[in-house]
């Protein structure tokens, strides 16, 4: 970020006698080393289709946006967006120093280079046995901790949608029967 500093001189003009008074200004211009951090899915980030109870797996790439190098293990919270789950944050982080209940989570394995270094982290999640269709999003630094700037950022641009089917087999004693989906039996 590069922000301007003033400094003045007299900035009241009460001082009497003094002859000029357009010099009692200076302003310089300077660039706060800081890291900021983004994230995003990778393309083409989940499958659309899973079976129930498979592990799904997305990579997502955890981007410096800043001038300096990260600390290393930046925390990357996953929400899958199953039944059950915590509130995701979007779009407002969420407390300093608290992280929502994730779902799965991990963190970077090393500092991020400056200027547009990226490091890719995997999760990875059971879909369960529930039959639908589930958003799943991911932020960087879920706790706020340590603070990067801006955190607008810290969010997935976009979020990633899959279904999950649920398939049901049983023995009856004339062969196998299976559907796809719900069945009811009477």
């Amino acid at each position: 970020n590069t922000y301007t500093l003033w400094a003045l001189a007299d900035s009241d003009c009460v001082i009497v006698g003094e002859l000029t008074k357009a010099n009692n200004a200076l302003s310089t211009t300077y660039m706060a080393k800081s890291w900021d951090v983004s994230i995003a899915f990778i393309s083409p980030g989940l499958d659309p289709q899973y079976d129930a109870d498979e592990t799904a797996t997305a990579t997502l790439r955890v981007t410096n946006n800043g001038n300096i190098e990260t600390p290393g293990n930046i925390q990357v919270g996953f929400w899958p967006g199953l039944p059950g789950e915590s509130a995701y944050p979007f779009p407002n982080p969420p407390t300093p120093g608290t992280v929502p209940p994730l779902q799965t989570y991990g963190t970077t394995a090393t500092p991020i280079a400056a200027n547009g270094g990226t490091q890719d982290v995997v999760v990875s999640f059971p879909t369960g046995s529930d039959p639908g269709t589930y958003i799943a999003r991911a932020y960087v630094i879920p706790s706020l901790s340590p603070v990067d700037d801006p955190q607008t950022n810290n969010a997935t641009s976009t979020s990633e949608t899959y279904n999950v089917d649920v398939k049901t087999w049983f023995q009856a004693s004339g062969g196998d029967i299976g559907t796809k989906g719900q069945l009811n039996v009477s």
